[in-house]
């Protein structure tokens, strides 16, 4: 005969409810893991956008660097190899070596590079314009322009402001040459000495701020040594019929 020993009825719920609270998690333990977790996706969410947004300034301000190290590089080749040489203009009439106006800025500039030795002028017309947050930089292929002259254009953008004053004899000037008219006498000439010792240009960039920049306007002597020998290669150019 076999004998089985059951444990009392409160014993054994006693041990099933004990096992039962050993397996589970209360209502406040799953509120504070969730709690927990919320906040770690939330910091996590708020540091990914601050990366994105931090890199997406470093990729704009490097870009403001780059196109304004271009800027600069062409406004500095072109302001220090100023040359005195007068032109036509489309019209046929004579201008003054350097013009500034409000919005524009035109002048004669040498070492223009011709590494394919083209029959041409190593002078050159140069002419900045600025208006809408823009800079745009032409040249004409020859100096003396008639009304089929095309000219080649480099356009900046970003350039919230542009300054330019002139240093003459008489101090800072805005506007050169300061007497000018539309009706110019036929024995009048332009002027063919530039007078102006510097140049500030000043400019507003975006993403970056106002930059100054001071630039020396070679001396009359040395600008008519290098201006006769090349009036000499536009004069035999010229009698080519080129």
């Amino acid at each position: 005969m076999k004998v089985y020993l059951r444990p009392a009825a409160h014993t054994l719920y006693s041990s099933r409810s004990k096992r039962s609270k050993q397996k589970g998690f209360t209502l406040l333990e799953l509120l504070i893991v969730l709690g927990i977790l919320s906040f770690l996706g939330i910091a996590s969410f708020n540091m990914a956008g601050t990366g994105i947004r931090l890199q997406n300034a470093v990729e704009k301000q490097s870009t403001a660097l780059e196109d304004a190290v271009r800027v600069w590089q062409w406004i500095e080749r072109d302001l220090e190899q100023i040359v005195q040489k007068t032109v036509r203009n489309a019209l046929g009439e004579k201008q003054d070596a350097l013009l500034l106006e409000e919005e524009r800025f035109e002048f004669s500039k040498a070492g223009w590079q011709n590494p394919l030795l083209y029959t041409r002028s190593e002078l050159q017309r140069v002419e900045y314009e600025w208006a809408d947050e823009t800079l745009i930089r032409r040249f004409w292929p020859v100096m003396d322009r008639d009304q089929d002259s095309e000219p080649v254009e480099q356009v900046f953008e970003g350039i919230e402001s542009v300054q330019i004053s002139l240093l003459s004899e008489d101090g800072w000037k805005n506007i050169w040459p300061e007497e000018t008219s539309f009706l110019r006498v036929e024995d009048s000439e332009p002027k063919r000495d530039i007078s102006i010792q510097a140049i500030t240009v000043r400019l507003g960039l975006t993403g970056i701020g106002t930059v100054e920049r001071l630039f020396l306007v070679p001396t009359a002597k040395e600008s008519s040594v290098e201006l006769n020998d090349q009036e000499f290669v536009d004069e035999n150019l010229a009698g080519e019929g080129v």
